[in-house]
């Protein structure tokens, strides 16, 4: 398992859904929200909050 791979392995499921459909799949936070059904503010936060998870893992294997 490559280090991206399992970084994003060990987000919450909620937050793999949505760091797949922003990062992936090319969608904004407000479009990823929507899909999810949650607010774009929430999104926001969750997402920050993803991205800061993401980078700490990264940063483990660097």
């Amino acid at each position: 398992m490559t280090n991206s791979v399992a970084a994003l392995a060990a987000l919450s499921p909620r937050d793999q859904e949505l760091v797949t459909l922003i990062v992936w799949e090319g969608f904004s936070i407000t479009e990823a929200a929507t899909v999810i059904g949650i607010r774009a503010d929430a999104a926001r936060a969750r997402y920050s909050r993803a991205r800061r998870s993401l980078r700490a893992c990264l940063g483990e294997w660097a």
